[in-house]
């Protein structure tokens, strides 16, 4: 069992390539645990609880915009940080989606692509936001909108990077969903629970391929 923490990759998109790479053609040699993968745990079970509520949830289909905005790497402030590349890739391989366009640079701090699903495009823009210490690397924000429903769902984190906020809006009607405390553990704590697993994350390594293949597209 290898425990990895992509967070700290010194070349963040080529080394989640590489652990794509060994995923998919070696998989039988080892397993892989990442903890920047569990500091996704809030994020990703905040975004699946909107698909929780009835009225919510016809709009998961008609989902044609998603922005992600991060800390930029201090390693490498011109990359994608890891933890929005797995947040998509999440999305993408859960949901079922596919990668379409490649990503392109769009200014000095985005990129954007394409994804597909069910015959609709999905635009996909990451963008980094100004550097910030004690963040490096993390999810500042995600957004997803449809805008056949004229609807959007969003988390984002605090000025304090202490708490996790959720809002939904379908037309004019705009609720605040949950606020929750931003999940603070020490290193030992993740690496603690990441040894407790005995078996294979098969939704992290899907993620870690989705996201490597939107990479791959670039």
């Amino acid at each position: 069992r290898v425990v990895i923490d992509s967070a700290a990759f010194d070349h963040p998109q080529a080394d989640l390539l590489r652990l794509g790479e060994i995923l998919r053609d070696r998989p039988q040699f080892m397993m892989v645990s990442d903890l920047n993968w569990g500091r996704l745990t809030s994020w990703r079970s905040l975004m699946a609880s909107f698909w929780d509520v009835a009225d919510y949830r016809p709009h998961l289909e008609r989902i044609d915009n998603i922005v992600v905005e991060y800390d930029p790497p201090d390693s490498a402030l011109e990359e994608i940080a890891p933890q929005a590349l797995l947040m998509v890739g999440w999305l993408v391989s859960r949901l079922g989606w596919q990668v379409g366009q490649s990503l392109a640079r769009g200014g000095d701090k985005s990129s954007a692509g394409q994804l597909t699903a069910g015959g609709r495009t999905i635009e996909v823009e990451f963008r980094a936001r100004d550097d910030r210490e004690g963040s490096d690397g993390m999810i500042a924000a995600i957004t997803l909108t449809s805008s056949e429903g004229d609807a959007e769902f969003h988390v984002e984190v605090n000025q304090e990077w202490t708490k996790l906020e959720t809002s939904a809006r379908l037309g004019e009607t705009r609720q605040v969903e949950r606020v929750v405390s931003y999940e603070q553990k020490t290193e030992g704590e993740r690496l603690s629970r990441e040894l407790s697993l005995t078996m294979r994350d098969r939704i992290y390594e899907s993620t870690v391929l989705a996201a490597a293949q939107l990479l791959g597209a670039a």
